[in-house]
């Protein structure tokens, strides 16, 4: 039976469920522009997994739109941050190597 947390359009995303060993590389390929991402600014009412959610498939992929934008590992920022959402999540896995 297949985890809750799975991905069947594409296995290689269960790679990053694994934030703690993986948020610093992610935040440094964003910040080289390895991970192309979309601005979004934070209204009242927006989470990051809420966010993940809809962009990339998962609610549980929210430390990478974190690690992007450089925040810590915050699932919830204040109205008016302006945070950094990746385009597409098989850009990041690519960039990670996987």
């Amino acid at each position: 039976m297949p985890s809750r947390y799975s991905n069947p359009d594409n296995p290689l995303a269960e790679l990053l469920l694994k934030p703690n060993s993986r948020a610093p590389r992610v935040s440094l390929l964003a910040r080289r522009g390895l991970i192309r991402c979309r601005r979004h600014v934070m209204r009242r009412g927006d989470r990051l997994d809420k966010i993940a959610a809809v962009t990339l498939g998962n609610a549980n992929y929210w430390w990478i739109i974190a690690a992007c934008s450089d925040i810590g590992f915050a699932p919830q920022v204040p109205p008016g941050i302006e945070i950094k959402v990746p385009i597409d999540l098989n850009e990041v896995i690519s960039a990670l190597g996987f």
